[in-house]
């Protein structure tokens, strides 16, 4: 038996039904896996991972006055939704793959592209407190 027909088991007759109409025939496009085909293999859905990289640059704080530490985690947010509402449109990086791109138009959409900050401009900039000692 199976690995799916083992969880099928477990489920809901409403929900297996509606799995195996609606995303089973997705999954080999969906998953994490589909981008080993692009040399990524190391992915995470954890937004606090994702983003740990850029707030590294907060490590060297002495201090972290909570306005400082609100505005720069706000414009990270709006940096990443800015990046990928871009990308939807073939703006700056990352860019939608050629299959999807016409399912983003921006003739018809009319979306609201705002230009971005780099994250190491915010994280740097004037209200960064003294460095530790």
């Amino acid at each position: 038996m199976g690995r799916l027909a083992e969880m099928q088991i477990e489920w809901n007759q409403q929900f297996a039904a509606y799995y195996i109409k609606n995303v089973h025939p997705h999954v080999d496009r969906i998953g994490a896996w589909t981008c080993n085909k692009y040399g990524l293999s190391k992915i995470t859905t954890n937004q606090s991972e994702s983003l740990n990289c850029a707030i590294k640059g907060l490590n060297d704080w002495k201090e972290y006055p909570i306005d400082a530490m609100v505005m720069s985690l706000f414009q990270l947010s709006q940096y990443y939704n800015a990046e990928i509402l871009r990308g939807r449109y073939n703006f700056g990086q990352p860019r939608i793959l050629p299959e999807f791109a016409d399912l983003y138009n921006t003739e018809k959409d009319k979306p609201f592209l705002p230009k971005t900050v780099d994250p190491a401009t915010f994280i740097n900039s004037s209200f960064k407190p003294s460095p530790k000692q």
